[in-house]
């Protein structure tokens, strides 16, 4: 197969031999595209002709680069948009890739696409502006990248999971407090307790006092039936000594 910037068609591509050399190396780019980086650093609005929409088998094979993109907006690599569900690997990337503004070495923008197995240690990943730059990939928007050897620079900026850019859309980012772990709970009252039910001691209509508990100072009131009967009193008894000699009269009775 031969390379060319309109590669854009859906399918599997295999390279059947080396791309490129020293002497005529590939300068042009697949699917290039434009965005904006917003002032706190985050890349936006993308937009493309077109995107890479197929798979590029590398086949082990070699490609020697030596692109120059000076577009003030540029998304630049050799690949500048990499659609969804496509995918480059097995691929050996040589020489060069510079740009001025978002610059990946392989693929500029990789929207929810697979960079695998693509080897870049010989590929020289330059920038001549402030930009995001990686050496593999310049921004990574939910895609799946793993590359040979692994380097710390692979990745200019990865978007959020779930944070999809898509073509000529802003989205902002949310913004969170630094303590904000994303849940919502119920507002509570000055007190810092939760109503429950809506019902509150401070959640009275106006000029009605709080609600107070009752002090202990009520009076039981008996009706009649309640009236406290007298204890019956025992009839007194017959002292001890009267016992005693009771008990001595009883004794000699019943001896007789």
């Amino acid at each position: 197969m031969s390379l060319n910037h309109h590669m854009h068609q859906n399918g599997r591509w295999v390279l059947a031999n080396n791309i490129g050399s020293a002497d005529n190396p590939v300068t042009f780019m697949i699917a290039p595209a434009t965005a904006s980086i917003d002032v706190d650093g985050t890349p936006y609005n993308l937009q493309s002709a077109h995107s890479f929409n197929g798979t590029l088998d590398g086949g082990s094979n070699t490609i020697h680069l030596a692109i120059n993109d000076s577009r003030p907006n540029g998304v630049t690599g050799f690949i500048g948009h990499l659609g969804e569900f496509s995918g480059v690997s097995g691929i050996t990337f040589l020489g060069s890739v510079q740009g001025t503004h978002i610059v990946g070495g392989v693929v500029g923008w990789n929207e929810r696409a697979n960079v695998t197995n693509n080897n870049i240690s010989g590929l020289n990943v330059n920038r001549t502006a402030p930009s995001i730059v990686g050496n593999l990939v310049g921004v990574n928007d939910g895609g799946h990248i793993q590359n040979i050897p692994p380097s710390v620079q692979d990745v200019g900026i990865t978007l959020p999971i779930g944070t999809s850019l898509a073509l000529g859309s802003v989205l902002p980012l949310p913004e969170l407090d630094e303590d904000d772990d994303g849940l919502m709970y119920p507002e509570e009252d000055a007190e810092g307790a939760e109503p429950e039910n809506g019902d509150s001691a401070n959640n009275l209509p106006d000029g009605t006092p709080d609600a107070k508990e009752p002090e202990d100072d009520t009076v039981d009131i008996k009706g009649p039936e309640d009236e406290d009967e007298p204890e019956d009193e025992e009839p007194d008894g017959p002292d001890d000594d009267d016992e005693e000699a009771f008990e001595e009269r009883l004794r000699l009775w019943l001896e007789q």
